[in-house]
């Protein structure tokens, strides 16, 4: 039987970080640069869509480390885009025109969305149990 051991979850959430800091510095660099020449919405679409790229293809190799399949990649991309819906939801309401408030947006987007896209990764890569 596998289960998540505390050692386990910790060397896990330092993965996370790493890669998903890296991809977010990107995908944060991307939003503000195309945000002061685009839509807010638009720029934020195409860094999602770049940032969605690498998740789908690298998550689980590089953070999660459960179980690879063509289901859990389009389960992770399902949710990936639930948490996209989020952050287009927040930019509508906060509809951020300038730098700074480009700059604050994406950081309130990344504290609300960061914590629900590691939450759903661990669920869907997660190993089965084996039925007893």
């Amino acid at each position: 039987m596998t289960s998540t051991t505390p050692a386990k979850s910790v060397r896990q959430s330092s993965r996370f970080i790493v890669f998903g800091g890296v991809n977010t510095l990107i995908s944060y660099s991307v939003f503000i640069g195309l945000g002061l020449v685009l839509h807010p919405a638009l720029a934020y679409s195409v860094a999602f869509g770049l940032s969605l790229l690498a998740v789908t293809f690298l998550s689980n190799r590089l953070i999660y480390r459960g179980i690879e399949s063509w289901a859990k990649k389009l389960g992770y991309l399902g949710w990936y885009l639930v948490v996209f819906a989020i952050g287009q939801l927040f930019l509508w309401v906060a509809k951020p025109v300038g730098f700074s408030e480009l700059a604050v947006a994406s950081a309130a987007i990344m504290l609300l969305t960061v914590p629900l896209t590691f939450i759903g990764g661990r669920f869907i890569f997660k190993r089965n149990q084996p039925a007893c």
